[in-house]
């Protein structure tokens, strides 16, 4: 699969049990349908709700290649995710995974160690 942020290939990470899909090089995370859940009940955690205004954007989803829509998930600072229109998955670019434990009921660095060195944002 490749990163619909880089175009680089995608590389499966493993971490208790749960299979990602990483990009080494933007360093973002592609969720398949499930996986989030996943994530979160491992760690006991729960992440803000997925639900925003929504349109259509550029990024093309790893499995079907169609534009994946971009949802704007309140807050502040708002944040933006992208979603695969078919409900393949969603992808989140670096440090996504930890700002939505932030606006869940999550700890952050419970996430950014289930996730070890690959989660935080490049220096």
């Amino acid at each position: 699969m490749r990163c619909p942020a880089c175009r680089s290939e995608l590389v499966v990470v493993e971490r208790e049990g749960v299979e990602l899909d990483w990009c080494p090089f933007c360093r973002g995370f592609w969720f398949d349908v499930g996986e989030l859940e996943a994530v979160q009940a491992t760690l006991g955690v729960c992440f803000a709700p997925l639900e925003g205004e929504k349109r259509q954007g550029r990024r093309p989803c790893p499995r079907c290649d169609r534009a994946m829509d971009v949802v704007t998930l309140p807050g502040l600072p708002p944040m933006e995710v992208d979603t695969c229109p078919q409900e393949h998955g969603l992808w989140l670019d670096a440090g996504e995974l930890a700002a939505l434990a932030e606006r869940g009921e999550g700890t952050p660095g419970n996430v950014i160690s289930f996730l070890g060195e690959k989660l935080r944002r490049k220096p």
